[in-house]
């Protein structure tokens, strides 16, 4: 099994999060909704008229 080096780990990590950031910076954060983490959260999404899907409405 190989051995993961903190320092590189770190890295990865930060590089991930600079690179979701820079995509994120193209949308309005306002308008933007994730998608549910299972069926019982978007059903409980759905009897409050709320959006249950990860997009962006656009105009």
């Amino acid at each position: 099994m190989e051995t993961i080096k903190y320092k590189d780990w770190l890295k990865k990590m930060k590089d991930a999060q600079k690179v979701s950031s820079q995509i994120l910076a193209h949308f309005d954060l306002s308008k933007l909704k994730r998608k549910p983490r299972n069926p019982e959260e978007e059903k409980w999404l759905k009897e409050r008229g709320l959006e249950s899907r990860f997009r962006v409405t656009r105009e």
